[in-house]
């Protein structure tokens, strides 16, 4: 930059100099130096991601991400992410992936790009994400979320087994204000890819947990204080004659096979969405957003 510019125009040196060094900034943070390039589905990146998909649910160690939705979302909610592989049209031509990786921490994530070959064998979808990564899972304890909240909701899917459902019941939980998820473990697995996607990355908005022991969890609820809500298509209290503005645990999707009679004897209130046009019954994501929203507007909250 000529010393001139700073004299006789102090306006242009001024974007001049941003100009540099946010061009100096980009250059340090994804240079081709820290970028690598992967032309084989033998490298160590790749079988890395693909062996993570294989992780069990009860014993992983990370997150597979897919989409530069879901990524991004993790990496801003403080996931830590160990790998990163990026598709070379989207790495040269996409400003959203761009701006992405240059908010990976050089010292702890491997960046690499690759063609489009090579992301169709880490991506499960037919049409490949232009984004997968892996993330460090911490699993929460389903303890830490009934114990926080003084008045809450939790929502404690049963049984919902379609991981798109679980993701919008997760999606419409956070929308609702919900202090957390605890899913039983016969539900789908709330960190599978379709169950990220599905949740349009809000899984990394509150604290969402597993457990393997559905009643020692809800007695352990009512013992602190909190609500056990069921739901029912026909048989059960309207949703907007219910007091509801309590700790609540609303418990959804298990309306087939009903909760069993150790659970039953732990709810609570049985609540019903009136419906018009002989409806059997709502998708269980759709009757969880209701429900969610009333609890909300019963608690004045805007």
């Amino acid at each position: 930059i000529h010393g001139q510019a700073f004299v006789s125009r102090p306006q242009n040196a001024l974007r001049i100099l941003l100009s540099y060094q946010l061009r100096s900034v980009a250059h340090l943070v994804c240079s081709p130096a820290r970028v690598k390039s992967i032309t084989s589905r033998q490298n160590v990146l790749v079988t890395r991601i693909r062996n993570a998909r294989r992780e069990r649910r009860s014993t992983r160690k990370h997150l597979v991400l897919e989409g530069l939705r879901v990524v991004s979302d993790a990496q801003q909610s403080g996931i830590a992410i160990d790998t990163a592989l990026v598709s070379n049209t989207a790495f040269k031509n996409d400003p959203d992936v761009k701006h992405l990786c240059t908010q990976f921490d050089s010292n702890k994530t491997s960046l690499a790009t690759c063609s489009e070959q090579i992301m169709t064998a880490v991506s499960p979808l037919r049409s490949p994400s232009t984004v997968v990564a892996l993330g460090s899972y911490k699993p929460v304890d389903s303890e830490k979320i009934i114990s926080y909240e003084p008045n809450g909701l939790i929502v404690m899917p049963l049984a919902v087994q379609d991981p798109g459902n679980l993701g919008a019941i997760i999606r419409s939980a956070v929308a609702a204000g919900s202090a957390g998820i605890i899913v039983d473990r016969s539900s789908a697995d709330p960190y599978g890819w379709k169950a990220l996607r599905g949740s349009m990355g809000c899984t990394f908005r509150l604290p969402v947990a597993d457990t393997d022991n559905t009643l020692e969890t809800i007695r352990r609820a009512r013992h602190l204080g909190w609500t056990i809500v069921a739901t029912s298509p026909h048989n059960g209290t309207s949703v907007y004659d219910a007091n509801l503005n309590r700790r609540v645990i609303l418990l959804v999707g298990n309306e087939g096979s009903g909760l069993g009679p150790e659970l039953d004897q732990e709810v609570d209130i049985t609540l019903s969405i009136p419906m018009s046009g002989n409806i059997e019954s709502l998708n269980v994501a759709v009757a969880t957003a209701i429900i969610a929203y009333e609890i909300r507007r019963q608690r004045h909250v805007t």
